[in-house]
Parts: C-alpha cells; structure tokens; sequence
C-alpha cells in the first residue's frame, strides 16, 4: 500500500494528495485503500510520479507498501522508488526507463540468474545518464524479505546533502523495528531538479505491487 508519502498523514486524505501526482500504465487509484501499481497478472507495468520536484536539501521520505501475490516459489519482478530527473517516462527497468539520472531503489522479487544470495532483496543504484540497469545479472553490483510479510512493510530513505549521507531502512519483521539496509557516505545527489516516484512490473510471474 503506497501510502504515507510525507504531507499525507491518512488514506481519507488520499484523493486531495493525488491532485500532486500523475499515474498511468496499469496503476490503478482505491481512494479508500491504496495506490496499486500492478494487479497480480502477468505483463503488466504501472508508475506513480510527483508532479514537482523535490526543492529541499535534506528529507526523508516513509512509504508503506505491499508487495504479493498467489505464487509461493515462482513471482515477480519488483517494483522501485526512483529521485531522478526522467520524470514519468516508462520503460524496461521495473517499469520505468533505463540510462536514468539520479538514485533508484529496487525491491527486487525475482532473479534473472543464479546468484549465491537469495530473493527478493534490496538495492540501489546511482545512475549517471550513461549506465544501464544490469538486468541480466540483477543489478548485482551495485537484503531484507520484504515479500508476504505478516506485519506492514515499511521503507525509509533519508538524505542529508550537508552530511552527504544516504540511509535506506525497512520494517519488513516487526512494528517500529526498523533494519538499516545501507547507509553511503560522501553520498551526493546529482545537481538539478528530481521528482519522487514509484514503478512496477510484471512478466511471465507476477505480484500485486501496492
């Protein structure tokens, strides 16, 4: 359940929130529940984007989401939450474009070759505007279950450019147990304007990505 995302304090205040952000591929809007990114069916991509960028130094951003689906061993892909400066544009990368500029999040549900480390997990990149997203060899170069989890799965990022400190935590075991995942110093955010967003995708597996 993407909720939570700064200024919105509860779901009854959720159609007043989405005036900010523009949805589209198969994202689909409850007012009273949730923004869905992806239905449990195959092939299918939605994204959410921030209709202005982010005009702070320093900000931390919680969102409660849900990632599931009926499938117990085979399921996928994942879903990402991007700073970047390529606002809204759809594309290969967990639903939104490649080659991108800024930092992105992937919650990483299924692997596209044999990896000594299980799934899902979670990573980062920091995309210079040349890079590609490692597809293939998901992304391992650049991990918490955050699949079907009994309590709400939460995500924290915190960026403080003063500090030049990046922090990624999540709740995924237990309320307010928070589980640092990464914290990068001498961190710095690419110059310009970025805007908040969120992705998903689906293949020949699938989730729900809510």
């Amino acid at each position: 359940m993407l909720k939570g995302i700064d200024e919105m304090n509860s779901l009854n205040n959720l159609a007043v929130w989405m005036i900010r952000w523009d949805f589209g591929g198969d994202a689909i809007i409850n007012t009273n529940k949730h923004v869905r990114l992806t239905q449990d069916r195959p092939s299918e991509m939605g994204w959410l984007w921030s209709r202005m960028p982010i005009r702070v130094d320093n900000y931390q951003i919680e969102v409660e989401f849900k990632i599931n689906g009926k499938g117990h061993s085979l399921f996928g892909d994942g879903m990402a939450l991007w700073l970047i400066k390529d606002r809204a544009s759809p594309g290969p990368v967990f639903g939104s474009v490649d080659y991108f500029t800024g930092l992105a999040v992937f919650l990483d549900t299924y692997a596209n070759s044999r990896h000594a480390y299980s799934f899902p997990r979670v990573t980062a990149m920091l995309g210079d505007g040349k890079t590609a997203y490692d597809h293939d060899h998901d992304n391992e170069k650049t991990e918490v279950d955050v699949r079907r989890r009994d309590v709400p799965t939460k995500l924290k990022l915190t960026y403080i450019k003063e500090l030049k400190k990046l922090q990624l935590a999540l709740q995924a075991d237990d309320w307010n147990k928070w589980k640092v995942c990464f914290e990068v110093p001498d961190f710095t955010m690419p110059a310009g304007e970025i805007y908040l967003g969120f992705s998903a995708l689906t293949g020949d597996v699938s989730d729900a990505h809510e």
